[in-house]
């Protein structure tokens, strides 16, 4: 499940209960900042934004609920994208900025990380800066469409989940070879997205289009690596 910040703290507001599955707690503080780099201890996918934005600062116990992707400011990291695991599911919390129209300035790997929390549901995820968006449909194409030009620097790309030879415009033009890519994931680039125009694809999955399945387990702390047979003792 994915929530917003928005819902977070009115829901902890009113003491409905998600306090039980999360340890994000919200005191009413807020941050001011420009500066954002992805989680974990690399901290990658970072970059800075024109404008300087005001985020709810969101506070939690580590290794309870995980940051995602973060904000800086000065010497501090505040969380902007948070996960929690119950059971077999997980919560995802993204953090908006009070000013709801500068989060197409976020820097380009931080719109990534907002994009993929919403790939179990769609499987592709745009990648590049604001002023696009992608309408995923469920016969193996997807639409990009961008609102402006000259509004936001960088190009655009799309990360399918799977592995594809390629990616062929629908209407003509040669396909797309993939560009890179992760475990069970695939990159193209798409250097062609004029503003005000769809740009429709069909996606050519390779023969083996799913590697195998890896086991998910959720952990209270990195030291939590005790067989499950162990319980049973």
């Amino acid at each position: 499940m994915i929530v917003t910040s928005g819902f977070m703290t009115e829901a902890l507001a009113r003491h409905v209960g998600i306090e039980e599955i999360t340890s994000i707690r919200y005191l009413g503080r807020k941050f001011t900042t420009n500066q954002f780099r992805g989680g974990g201890i690399g901290g990658g996918d970072g970059g800075y934004s024109k404008h300087k934005m005001t985020f709810p600062l969101l506070e939690h116990r580590n290794n309870t609920t995980w940051t995602l992707a973060k904000a800086v400011v000065g010497e501090e990291n505040y969380p902007i994208i948070l996960r929690d695991t119950y059971g077999k599911g997980q919560l995802i919390t993204i953090v908006v900025p009070d000013e709801f129209g500068y989060i197409y300035d976020l820097p380009a790997g931080t719109l990534q990380n907002y994009r993929q929390q919403f790939t179990d549901a769609v499987p592709y995820s745009l990648k590049g800066p604001g002023q696009a968006s992608l309408f995923a449909y469920d016969n193996d194409t997807f639409a990009l469409y961008k609102y402006i030009d000259k509004l936001t620097e960088g190009s655009y790309g799309v990360t399918l989940q799977g592995n594809a030879e390629s990616i062929e415009p629908i209407g003509g033009g040669m396909p797309l070879r993939p560009q890179g890519g992760g475990f069970g994931t695939t990159d193209f680039n798409i250097f062609m997205l004029g503003a005000g125009d769809f740009s429709f694809y069909k996606i050519n999955w390779a023969a083996e289009r799913f590697a195998p399945p890896q086991e998910f387990r959720a952990m209270s702390a990195p030291n939590d690596l005790a067989d499950d047979d162990d319980d049973d003792n």
